[in-house]
């Protein structure tokens, strides 16, 4: 190993012991041996660290900068030299801890040989400390994952998985097979990662966004792209896609009791069960939370921690040092997230947390890889400080509670093992099923049926020992109808669950798979309902579809309801002849009824049914519009006309928009004599209050080219009381209509300015090149009260519109006015073509300006006086400047647009001198899946976004122009996809009024995450607000406009925000009731507050309120007068004994 010149060098066997180690650490230079250096390194990843400690290597020095959660301390189980860079771990049956470590990340020097290892680490005193290190095996290259089975280790490295085992007992591998490859290669970091043994035995792992995988098995091709999790199955050496549709970066992988599926994927939390069906479709998984990235983890179980974290997920979050909890909370068929305080943390820069695992004496056990370089992108790869020398793990332990005796499982004889899944310790249950995995199976499932039949029913627990009698059968590649048809007896819904689950397992063994599904599809459990479901689909009959419909007699929720589509689009082969032939049974007629419309049989009837209800949900709503846009024929289509334009008034708007939305997407240039006619009713709609509602029957009556509507539309056109939007369409329909070039002529090159914005978009669709330059003329003119930016948006959707608006406007002096609005909006979306941008920059917009002033500066200088001239206080409210628009991007923690990166700890992932760079040139380096992009659709027009989801039907993208709204684009429509600069747009700085300011922003965000004012805190505070104004007596339900607004860093809402509105103003907040019970709202300053909590007021407002389930909608009506400028924070506590959990509203 290397060593720095003021330290003394050791030589390190394979084995040695821990008093070798602590000689190394007594003599380890101090932390005064050398000035620490942190040149480029992300402010976010030296996040309240202490930075004199960067070069103390002192493990010591490291423990003592370790805080924890209340009870809770730490010991080092093992440091370097045993180990270094540690990436992964798991424990084996003897309680051995198994090691992936890399010192050749993230890449090797040219001329070096990969020598990454991995490393059993063995406590053969029991004392908490290893002090035994074998190397298992070495000569491996980026390995990103490790799992045991088959009597040896099987290892993730990109693109191959290997298999490896020691045959003559020695703990050295003598075995290296290839079992698997063809992985995705594209980026090391998202590879096949995280690995875990699930309870049945199969082997989890996932891969991240920009891979493609394509791997070869003996039992088919597995393919998959951007993101989804494998299972392995080490007995058959068969592969599966699990789930698709996670993206990301996920690196890390949990089971909870009953065999439910979470991932880690930084920054997010996701529930995967819902998302694992056989469709082969890929799907959008949602994130139950999302906070800071974190890497790998585990759930904490067992009788040694305690309550305050039993069943809590913990991951290692490696920029802001920290191990996060999570708590996850039952919810109709899914759960919820809620994030808590963290375990531990350390002011130590180097303490980077990359795996957490619960050890057999029921501690928890924190892999350090042990740097202060943690990047790949902002730094180079063979930066200096990047350290291969070191690495640790941290034993946690709870300060009062006995620790588990190790329990002994290698050797010992079946009957002994099997009783073992009655341990209260989940780590034992689950390595006692590993080690009857590589028993003889016959023997092993005879003795669990054996002892099945043997456990009284009244133990507290009974329902959860057959669970594991069960997963222990299929960890022997065995099935068991006595215990499966036990476990889908059990009182607990849980173990019910679980019981479907395995259902997509053991049909072909079962007598009456069939009636099991149909049994399970319709328990009153919701979980057990889902999992029977999406059992279903792996079974290839068209009964097992007709079986798992008995979900349609339950009610439903969001989870549940991604479970049948899965199963309808995996088993459509089977049901769909058997439909059509008439040879399909239903239990019930309203089984058949929603079969056939989900086939789009008796879809008219459904169709008429669906109009005359008057509050549809919104999946039905959308269900029938996806129908109607595939299936609906000429008599479907005049419904939806008729309804529309029924004489006694159309349907509710959200029905009116979506029945429109797809009128328009359906329209024929050569409509039937009978349509032509119907269409036209539509014209009472034109006068609708609901602005989309008329403007959307605007656009039909053009798009359907109704007969004698030309009038009514110019009338609507001319009018200076309609909405500028309804306007535009009519001006649009009237050129589709054709024959209106005079009347729409005459309106833009008139001197009314409101008509002529109103009518340049339907000019421009006749004459491009007259229009543009008509429009460049407009836009020379003061606007008045108009917005130019709608106008320009309509332009631009058109092919190749930018460029020829840019050779137009070259000359062209825009009035400044419109130049402000347009670059306001570019400043709060980033969507507009960076050929346009100069037109509409600012006059002093030039070599004066203070960006460029500030590019132009000395860039280390420039980042010093960052560091030693901003003050993070004042620069937190220039970015909260609406001229900004910050905060229109930005969240910072859960509350806040997700369009842009949160910034929650971006002071602990980037240095000032990226800060910097990233304001003043956007475009240097955009963060990782927020790439901007363009996309030139089959019909001329244009759609610009960040991906969010893309599979191969469909890409989903975040528009920020709609206020971060996804749309979806059929993949089939996409003619063209370019990249596109950042949605931050270069110039910020001159919005500000100084260098000063700068230094002052840039300041702020260097610190944000980091220990401190500016520290990420996790307490339930009220941070998303809708704000207003109003009268002191004002009825809040009366009130119609609200603006959004987010606290403080510190949780705070400022008074000086709110004095805008006036004296008196109104605040609203939204909590998130998980479970319900008393809670106590903890206000900074009652003075001058009245709280309503939904409809009722608050009387006392130190007494805990009693809080139902749901959603709880909390008003505040503020007098200032007697508040003074005291801004407001509130924070939620549970009362003692209270039962209640709740989240606050977080997103946009």
């Amino acid at each position: 190993m290397e060593a720095d010149s003021n330290c003394q060098v050791t030589t390190f066997t394979i084995q040695t012991d821990m008093k070798s180690i602590l000689l190394v650490a007594a003599v380890i230079m101090t932390g005064s041996a050398m000035a620490a250096d942190v040149t480029g390194i992300k402010t976010a990843n030296l996040k309240g660290a202490d930075i004199d400690l960067m070069n103390n290597h002192d493990p010591a020095a490291e423990l003592e900068n370790f805080e924890f959660l209340p009870g809770y301390q730490a010991n080092l189980f093992a440091s370097d030299p045993m180990l270094a860079n540690p990436v992964h771990m798991h424990w084996d049956a003897r309680g051995r801890l198994w090691v992936a470590c890399s010192w050749s990340y993230p890449q090797l020097k040219p001329g070096d040989v990969a020598n990454d290892k991995i490393i059993i680490l063995e406590d053969t005193d029991n004392d908490g400390k290893a002090d035994k290190s074998t190397v298992f095996a070495d000569g491996l290259y980026l390995p990103t994952g490790i799992e045991l089975a088959n009597g040896g280790c099987y290892v993730g490295q990109s693109p191959d998985v290997f298999f490896l085992k020691d045959t003559d007992g020695d703990d050295v591998a003598d075995v290296k097979q290839l079992a698997l490859t063809g992985f995705g290669i594209e980026d090391s970091h998202h590879s096949i990662s995280a690995w875990r043994r699930g309870p049945g035995g199969w082997i989890y792992f996932q891969e991240g966004i920009f891979l493609h995988a394509q791997v070869e098995t003996q039992y088919g091709v597995v393919r998959n792209f951007d993101g989804g999790v494998f299972q392995f199955n080490p007995r058959t050496q068969e592969l599966r896609v699990f789930c698709t549709g996670t993206g990301g970066n996920p690196w890390g992988h949990v089971f909870n009791r009953w065999g439910q599926s979470f991932m880690v994927n930084n920054p997010r939390i996701m529930y995967l069960s819902p998302a694992s069906g056989n469709s082969g479709e890929k799907l959008q998984v949602k994130s139950l939370i999302s906070t800071e990235k974190q890497c790998g983890g585990d759930l904490a179980t067992g009788t040694h921690v305690g309550d305050d974290l039993r069943g809590q997920l913990m991951s290692g979050r490696f920029k802001s040092r920290a191990v996060i909890r999570y708590e996850f909370i039952e919810d109709g068929a899914g759960y919820k997230a809620k994030v808590l305080a963290p375990l531990m943390t350390s002011k130590h820069p180097n303490f980077r947390p990359v795996d957490v695992k619960m050890g057999p004496d029921g501690a928890v056990y924190v892999a350090d890889w042990y740097n202060s370089i943690i990047n790949h992108a902002q730094h180079d790869f063979r930066d200096q400080r990047r350290d291969h020398d070191h690495g640790r793990i941290w034993r946690i332990t709870h300060k009062e509670r006995p620790l588990i005796e190790k329990p002994k499982l290698h050797g010992t004889e079946i009957p002994e093992l099997v009783d073992q899944l009655k341990s209260p310790q989940d780590w034992t249950r689950h390595q006692a099923k590993n080690v009857l995995s590589e028993r003889d199976p016959d023997e092993v499932v005879s003795a669990l049926e054996a002892w099945v039949e043997k456990l009284d029913p009244a133990l507290p627990d009974y329902d959860h020992h057959l669970v594991e009698a069960m997963w222990a059968c299929q960890n022997v590649e065995r099935s068991s109808e006595k215990i499966l048809t036990k476990v889908l007896d059990a009182k607990d819904g849980n173990a019910r669950s679980a019981g479907a689950r395995i259902l997509r397992y053991w049909h072909q063994d079962m007598s009456d798979p069939i009636g099991m599904v149909a049994k399970a599809a319709g328990d009153s459990f919701p979980r057990t309902r889902m999992e029977a479901v999406l059992s279903a689909g792996f079974i290839p009959k068209a009964e097992a579809f007709a079986a798992a419909l008995h979900v349609t007699d339950h009610p439903s929720d969001l989870v549940l309801d991604q479970a049948l589509p899965q199963t309808t689009a995996a088993l459509e082969k089977y049901w769909r002849p058997a439909m059509e032939a008439g040879t399909l049974k239903f239990a019930k007629d309203s089984h058949r009824e929603y079969i056939e419309a989900k086939a789009g049989i008796g879809f008219e009837k459904r169709f008429a049914d669906f109009l005359k209800n008057s509050s549809p949900y919104s999946n039905e709503i959308a269900d029938v519009m996806k129908q109607f846009s595939t299936v609906a024929t000429k008599r479907e289509l005049r419904m939806a006309v008729g309804a529309l334009g029924n004489k006694k008034g159309p349907p509710a708007d959200e029905i009116s928009i979506a029945l429109l939305d797809a009128l328009k997407n359906k329209a024929s240039a050569k409509p039937s004599r009978g349509m032509n006619r119907a269409i036209g009713g539509l014209k009472r709609l034109l006068n609708h209050k609901n602005e989309a509602v008329a403007s959307l029957a605007v656009e039909n009556l053009g798009a359907w080219k109704a007969p004698e509507v030309s009038p009514q539309l110019l009338g609507l056109l001319k009018s200076d009381t309609k909405p500028i939007s309804v306007r535009q369409s009519a001006g649009i329909a009237l050129a589709k209509l054709g024959g209106n070039v005079d009347a729409l002529n005459a309106l833009v090159n008139g001197t009314d300015i409101p008509s002529r914005y109103a009518a340049m978009p339907g000019f421009i669709l006749g004459d491009l090149d007259e229009g543009m330059t008509s429009t460049v003329k407009l836009l020379s003119e003061d606007p008045g009260e108009m917005n130019p930016v709608p106008l320009l948006q309509a332009i631009l959707k058109n092919r190749r519109a930018d460029r020829k608006l840019s050779a137009v406007l070259k000359g062209a002096a825009i009035h400044p006015e419109v130049a402000s609005r347009v670059s306001e909006f570019h400043r709060t979306t980033g969507q507009f073509p960076k050929s346009l941008v100069p037109f509409f920059a600012s006059s002093d917009a030039s070599a004066g300006s203070l960006s460029a002033k500030l590019i132009a500066e000395d860039q280390d200088k420039l980042t010093a006086d960052v560091e030693k001239l901003g003050d993070p206080h004042r620069g937190e409210m220039i970015y909260r400047r609406k001229a900004l628009a910050c905060t229109a991007c930005h969240a910072v923690g859960l509350a806040g647009p997700a369009i842009g990166p949160n910034l929650v700890a971006v002071g602990a992932a980037a240095s000032a001198e990226y800060m910097v760079e990233s304001i003043l040139k956007p475009n240097a380096a955009i963060a990782e899946h927020y790439e901007n992009r363009l996309f030139t659709l089959a019909d001329g027009t244009v759609q610009m976004g960040v991906i969010t989801f893309k599979s191969e039907k469909e890409i989903v993208v975040r528009d920020s122009a709609q206020g971060g709204k996804e749309v979806r684009i059929p993949a089939a429509d996409i003619a063209r996809e370019q990249v596109v600069p950042s949605l931050m747009p270069a110039g910020l700085a001159d919005q500000l009024k100084s260098r000063q300011e700068f230094l002052d922003l840039s300041k702020f965000l260097s610190v944000l995450g980091r220990p401190g004012d500016f520290a990420n805190d996790e307490s339930p505070v009220l941070r998303k607000w809708r704000i207003a104004g109003g009268a002191v007596d004002a009825d809040v339900k009366e009130i119609a406009t609200w603006m959004p607004a987010y606290s403080k860093v510190d949780g705070s809402l400022p008074d000086v925000e709110l004095n805008p509105l006036g004296d008196h103003v109104f605040v609203r907040s939204v909590v998130d009731i998980l479970v319900a019970g008393p809670v106590t709202l903890d206000i900074e300053s009652t003075t001058g507050i009245r709280v309503w909590n939904n409809d009722t007021e608050i009387k006392d407002l130190s007494a805990p309120i009693d809080f139902a389930k749901g959603k709880a909608t909390l008003t505040f009506a503020i007098d200032r007068t007697s508040r003074g400028e005291k801004g407001l924070r509130v924070e939620l506590k549970s009362t003692a004994g209270s039962p209640a959990k709740y989240q606050p509203e977080g997103g946009m």
